[in-house]
């Protein structure tokens, strides 16, 4: 095959609307990147997650070889990327966080929900890397059906969860061992720290799972002026009620408080999960609490899930410090709390079916702390172009990715990734073969015409 005949089917594909918008999503990070031989290894590195969905870097340059050329020095110029002395990690962050700005430019979103999570990235061979720690992963458990302590590292995002493209707000990859650690509640104050500097012109509302539930972390909200919503971690905890008529709070625990409260509302909510829908009905109720030793007042939303016979079969219990005075206070907070799930949507993305974070390769805490970003930035530009590109355009990158054409089909981001990769591992392969033609001549003449195209059934 000819170089001409390769360059028309590279005419065929979309490299050049893929490139340019690319440069254009990720041109706030490059700026900041001092050198202009280090920022023109940005964009490669950025596809070659995608392209690979792996963080490991001799992958990354495989699927982002220029010109068929060699794997060994595209590695060495991301090597370049991530262990230049002009900049640290905290431009590649820096340059995350402008990208979400950008993003919320674009969507204009009236107020924002931001889902503080922290995670554990599990590393279960590893015992002499950088900053290794000891965590604690629930997924997968052990075989008792428990966490688990393994190695791996500690990180912790703030993440938008109310617009269509997930817009990050911090993010940090840490170690419980280095001297720059200095607390986990630290890290997290660093989170909605961040958060609302980023976020100073929005309505904000923070929601958290039960990590959070914390009397001091609601104390901070008191310091910063901001609403959270937490689901409750010990239903056991005493906290106090007020006493009907009387200006006395009386103790009990969250769990009575739950229990004696009256449902106000009823309506009908929809849950997604594994491509299947279910419909319930979703009871709410609320009442006034206030911590037993710093006496903040709180309020308890209780989202009881009934059966069509009226029997409870499940409850969620969230605290926050949004004052609840009707059915449409309460029904917000327990709106924007299932919000929170979009983030263990992204995580997956991140971490298992999509770039695999926990596979990052990289000898030191700096390195992996350029690459955790890179590969945020990758996913985030995944979802963008499932946003912003024509609807011809992403339907054609879900068809090459294996779009069923199903009423079933849920277009979602993953078949978009696996259009993506296959978009960007041909794109590679045409050029490699322009520069190194496959050497048929190596095989033994059998007398019969060699099928190049096989057709599988």
């Amino acid at each position: 095959m000819n170089n001409v005949a390769i360059q028309d089917v590279l005419n065929q594909l979309p490299a050049d609307e893929l490139a340019a918008s690319l440069n254009a999503f990720i041109e706030p990070l490059i700026k900041g990147i001092p050198d202009d031989r280090l920022r023109r290894n940005v964009p490669p590195a950025i596809l070659g997650i995608l392209g690979s969905g792996s963080p490991v870097v001799s992958a990354m340059a495989q699927a982002t070889a220029p010109e068929g050329g060699s794997v060994w020095a595209q590695s060495k110029r991301f090597y370049r990327l991530l262990d230049s002395d002009q900049f640290d990690h905290e431009t590649f962050f820096a340059g995350l966080y402008a990208i979400g700005q950008r993003i919320l430019e674009d969507e204009a979103p009236r107020r924002v929900v931001i889902a503080i999570d922290p995670v554990n990235f599990e590393k279960p061979y590893t015992q002499k890397l950088e900053g290794i720690s000891t965590v604690l992963k629930s997924t997968p458990p052990d075989r008792n059906g428990d966490a688990r302590l393994t190695p791996g590292y500690p990180a912790i995002t703030a993440t938008v969860v109310s617009t269509r493209v997930p817009v990050v707000t911090y993010a940090d990859w840490f170690s419980y061992t280095t001297d720059d650690f200095f607390g986990e509640k630290e890290q997290i104050l660093s989170a909605f720290l961040a958060s609302q500097r980023a976020l100073l012109t929005y309505k904000r509302r923070y929601v958290a799972d039960s990590g959070l539930d914390d009397d001091g972390i609601f104390g901070w909200m008191v310091w910063l002026g901001e609403e959270i919503v937490v689901r409750v971690k010990h239903p056991e905890r005493i906290v106090e009620v007020p006493k009907a008529g009387e200006d006395v709070w009386t103790p009990t625990s969250v769990e009575a408080v739950s229990r004696s409260v009256r449902f106000e509302a009823s309506f009908r909510v929809a849950f997604s999960h594994a491509g299947k829908t279910r419909i319930t009905t979703i009871e709410l109720g609320w009442a006034p609490v206030r911590l037993r030793d710093t006496h903040q007042r709180l309020w308890l939303v209780v989202a009881r899930e009934v059966n069509d016979k009226g029997h409870e079969i499940g409850r969620i219990l969230l605290l926050t410090n949004v004052p609840i005075g009707s059915i449409t206070d309460a029904q917000g907070v327990y709106e924007d709390w299932r919000l929170r799930s979009r983030i263990e949507h992204v995580y997956r993305v991140d971490q298992e079916q999509g770039v695999d974070v926990e596979d990052i390769r990289v000898q030191t805490l700096e390195r992996m702390r350029r690459l955790f970003a890179l590969v945020i930035v990758a996913v985030a530009f995944a979802f963008h172009l499932g946003e912003r590109w024509p609807p011809k355009a992403v339907l054609w990158l879900r068809q090459l990715g294996g779009k069923l054409g199903r009423a079933s089909d849920r277009d979602g981001v993953y078949v978009l990734l696996r259009g993506l990769a296959a978009l960007i591992q041909t794109l590679a392969t045409l050029a490699f073969l322009a520069q190194h033609p496959f050497p048929h001549d190596a095989f033994p003449s059998t007398g019969r015409t060699l099928v190049r195209s096989p057709t599988y059934g």
